[in-house]
């Protein structure tokens, strides 16, 4: 986003919060209807499952209990 000479972040993945450095381009190629987990520059799909799986690997609370890393 714009706003007079800077630009903003709008996808969460600047390193230089709040201003964008371009990291939305690792988007770009993102499925639809797919869920995407971002660490440290690399992209790795989270597989949602139905019977309340475990995120223990990435929440790093012991896990949301809602998906699969």
């Amino acid at each position: 986003m714009l706003i007079g000479d800077k630009k903003f972040c709008m996808c969460g993945l600047s390193s230089s919060q709040p201003l964008c450095d371009k990291s939305h381009v690792l988007t770009k190629d993102e499925s639809d209807g797919k869920l995407y987990w971002y660490q440290n520059g690399k992209r790795e799909e989270v597989i949602q499952e139905s019977d309340g799986g475990d995120c223990s690997g990435h929440c790093g609370d012991g896990g949301c209990g809602h998906c699969q890393h």
